[in-house]
C-alpha cells in the first residue's frame, strides 16, 4: 500500500512539473486545441535570450527596450501536430524607419516565415516566408493596422504544413509555407523596442 501511494504521488508530481515541450503531441491531438499559455506573465521561463538582449517581464508583458539592429527571444520548445495556431498581442515602444516587431517560425529544414508589424510598409501587418528554394516572399500590402507606441495589435497565426494564415478579427491574409515538423518560433524586434502579451498556442 505504501509503495502504491508513493508511486501515485510520484506520477502526479511528474505530471504537474511537465513542461509545454513535454506535453507537445507528436501527432494531432487535443493538447493544442485546449490552448497552452506559453508566457506565464511573471517570468521568461521556457524562453531563451538569443542575443543577450534586454528582454524582461514588465506588468505581465514581455518587453524589450532596444535600438539594436535585431533582438530575438526564442521559445525553447519544438512543436508537432499540425495545424497549430499561435495567438498574441504586440505593441511598439517607439517607431522608426523600417523597424519591425514580429513572430518568426522556423521549420525542421530551416525555412522561416514571419508575421511582422510595421516593417517595410508603415501601419501594416505583413507576412514574409521562404520558399523551398530559399527565396524570400512578401505578402504585398498585408493588413492595414494602427501602429503607435503602446497601442496593442492582436492577431493569430495558423500553420497547416502548406500555408501560413494570419487572422485579425474577420480579416485574413495567407501565403504558401510548406513547413516540416517540428516547428520552433521566436519573438523579434528590429531597431526599436516592443511589448508582447497574451501568447497562447492552440
Amino acid at each position: 500500500m505504501r509503495w502504491l501511494i508513493a508511486s501515485l504521488f510520484g506520477t502526479c508530481l511528474i505530471a504537474a512539473c511537465a513542461s509545454p515541450a513535454e506535453l507537445s503531441p507528436t501527432k494531432p491531438g487535443s493538447i493544442h486545441r485546449a490552448g497552452i499559455e506559453i508566457f506565464d506573465g511573471a517570468s521568461l521561463h521556457g524562453w531563451e535570450n538569443a542575443d543577450d538582449g534586454p528582454w524582461s517581464v514588465q506588468n505581465e508583458t514581455i518587453e524589450v527596450a532596444s535600438t539594436r539592429e535585431t533582438e530575438r527571444l526564442w521559445h525553447r520548445a519544438s512543436w508537432s501536430g499540425l495545424p497549430i495556431s499561435v495567438e498574441l498581442e504586440v505593441a511598439p515602444l517607439a517607431r522608426g524607419p523600417s523597424d519591425g516587431k514580429m513572430i518568426k517560425f522556423i521549420d525542421a529544414n530551416g525555412l522561416t516565415a514571419s508575421v511582422s508589424l510595421d516593417d517595410d510598409v508603415p501601419d501594416s501587418l505583413a507576412i514574409y516566408a521562404d520558399s523551398a528554394g530559399g527565396a524570400r516572399r512578401r505578402r504585398v500590402g498585408g493588413l492595414d493596422v494602427v501602429v503607435a507606441p503602446d497601442v496593442w495589435v492582436s492577431f493569430a497565426c495558423e500553420l497547416d504544413g502548406k500555408t501560413l494564415r494570419v487572422t485579425q478579427g474577420d480579416r485574413v491574409i495567407e501565403t504558401p509555407y510548406a513547413c516540416v515538423e517540428p516547428i520552433r518560433f521566436l519573438l523579434e524586434t528590429q531597431r526599436t523596442g516592443a511589448r508582447f502579451r497574451e501568447l497562447v498556442l492552440r
